[in-house]
């Protein structure tokens, strides 16, 4: 998260605790989409709070990036090409068949070490 120039929250209560979640760094940019409106402005300040269920308000993003791409791709440079070597190295490591935990998150720290 210290690369990022955005954080993109989607389903997320962004709650501030020790437990698992790393906290999200000063000056960053927070786009904020969840279904309960307690969670918005709860811990970190959020310049573009979304209120909503994830499935409709992802549909909408994708749709409004089409919209503004058009015709036109992305270059794979950059972050995106970051995030390609990572996930490539992860899946390398093992961690493909990792089974999501009841939280649904793959514990990446036990990947490969089996």
């Amino acid at each position: 998260m210290q690369k990022a120039d955005v954080v993109f929250a989607i389903g997320a209560s962004l709650t501030k605790h020790n437990i698992v979640a790393a906290p999200i760094p000063a000056g960053k940019t927070i786009i904020h989409a969840t279904n309960d409106e307690r969670d918005l402005n709860k811990h970190y300040a959020t310049d573009y709070p979304l209120l909503g269920d994830a499935k409709p308000v992802l549909q909408q993003f994708i749709a409004a990036v089409k919209d503004l791409l058009g015709n036109n791709k992305r270059e794979a440079y950059g972050v995106a090409t970051e995030i390609k070597k990572v996930r490539e190295e992860w899946l390398a490591n093992g961690c493909r068949n990792s089974r999501p935990t009841k939280n649904r998150s793959i514990p990446i720290a036990s990947c490969g070490s089996s």
